[in-house]
């Protein structure tokens, strides 16, 4: 009986550790795009509530490039949504990432990448050229109306490379000079929902001159569910134990009081008997 006992719980601590994936909704396949064609990729949708701002993919071949003609052109809370702006349709898990080209001038120039849910609830990260002359990365927001400054840090080089990730409803903006050397700028509970928006920006506030920004590439990256540990099978006495295991295949060895049995392959979803003598 002691070895009945032993046998039951090395196999209910085995059970207890199988490994799936658990079922979890992934992002849309909303598309990346290296700006390399003639044309943008179809997910893409372009937004100027000015109807002044154009975009070109022949400025730069290479680049996309996104003009404003002068100033209020902004994402800053109700007073200013006007920011000419590319975005795309997105659900769950994702990382969002570009190459921007840059050197804004004048107070209030910025372009960089953006969530949007709507005009209550997104998160900017930019390039941008400050109030008083400072240049910066700056990542801020509007949660359920009210505007946040949440980070930022000063930043001088034209080229920039920016990216957001969301898990759930946490967000990790940072950026780096060359794309390879990453440095974190800040991460914040930012609770969205889904579908969100996704995509690049130009600002222009504040002045009646032109400013363009150029985008090597923005780049959508699924982030995959990873696997956990749950129970999976299930045990019953009743003078014979039946033994349903869920694995694709695994070793047990059993031990009666009579003989040793020999080491049985359990297939996936294969069912053992066990007569105990």
């Amino acid at each position: 009986m002691k070895k009945v006992f032993s046998f039951l719980m090395i196999l209910s601590l085995a059970l207890s550790m199988v490994s799936v994936i658990a079922p979890k909704t992934l992002a849309d396949p909303a598309h990346s795009d290296e700006f390399e064609g003639a044309t943008l990729v179809s997910e893409w949708t372009w937004v100027d509530p000015h109807g002044d701002c154009s975009y070109s993919l022949t400025g730069n071949p290479g680049y996309l490039r996104i003009y404003a003609p002068h100033g209020d052109h902004d994402l800053y809370t109700y007073s200013n949504l006007n920011a000419p702006r590319l975005i795309q349709s997105a659900r769950g898990d994702f990382t969002i990432e570009t190459k921007l080209l840059f050197d804004p001038r004048y107070d209030v120039q910025g372009a960089g990448i953006l969530i949007w849910k709507d005009s209550d609830n997104y998160l900017r990260l930019d390039r941008l050229l400050h109030r008083g002359g400072e240049q910066v990365v700056d990542l801020s927001g509007e949660d359920k109306g009210l505007w946040s400054y949440l980070a930022e840090t000063p930043y001088n080089y034209t080229i920039s490379y920016l990216r957001l990730e969301r898990m759930g409803d946490m967000f990790t903006a940072s950026y780096s000079k060359d794309g390879v050397s990453w440095m974190s700028l800040y991460r914040t509970s930012f609770p969205l929902g889904d579908p969100v928006s996704i995509g690049i920006f130009v600002l222009n506030q504040w002045q009646n001159i032109s400013v363009y920004a150029e985008f090597d590439y923005f780049r959508v990256k699924v982030i995959q569910p990873q696997p956990v540990l749950v129970p999976s099978g299930f045990i019953m006495l009743a003078g014979t134990i039946v033994i349903a295991i869920v694995v694709a295949a695994g070793f047990i060895m059993v031990e009666s009081k009579k003989q040793a049995k020999s080491t049985k392959t359990l297939e996936k979803m294969s069912v053992y008997r066990l007569n105990w003598l």
